[in-house]
């Protein structure tokens, strides 16, 4: 269930980017009014503009930070809750996702716009969703007792 959870978010990311790629670039589709729109920006950096143009140093952090969590979810699955292997699988499928890109194209594709941040990606809402419930899970959700 986690690898396929892995492979579903990085699967939705990386389709969602390429249909963006092939069916907007350079066009702006509004969907509520100047609340919500569609918008193709080929992000060469990390969130809000950090490490732009530094493509090797983020393949490698990302790299690097993906094989441990994985590694950390191989040797507590047993130990973690479900909540925490879904939110481990986000993370890492959103990574995934952005990674790809960057490694295939040399940046990363984000499209959704809601004028208050920074244009995002489906990799995005993966990863920062993630973050949120291993938060949740690690204070508020018990964890299985040690065999």
């Amino acid at each position: 269930m986690f690898l396929a959870a892995i492979a579903l978010v990085t699967a939705l990311d990386l389709i969602t980017k390429e249909l963006v790629r092939r069916l907007m670039f350079g066009a702006d589709f509004e969907l509520l009014g100047r609340l919500l729109s569609f918008t193709y920006v080929e992000n060469r950096g990390a969130a809000y503009g950090t490490f732009f143009g530094k493509q090797s140093f983020l393949v490698i952090l990302t790299s690097a930070l993906l094989i441990l969590l994985l590694a950390y979810a191989f040797f507590t699955r047993k130990r973690s809750t479900r909540l925490e292997m879904l939110a481990l699988a986000l993370i890492i499928g959103g990574g995934a996702g952005n990674l790809i890109s960057r490694v295939t194209l040399g940046y990363v594709v984000d499209f959704i716009n809601i004028h208050i941040i920074p244009v995002f990606n489906v990799a995005d809402i993966a990863i920062c969703s993630g973050c949120g419930l291993l938060v949740l899970s690690l204070f508020f959700v018990k964890r299985p007792e040690n065999d």
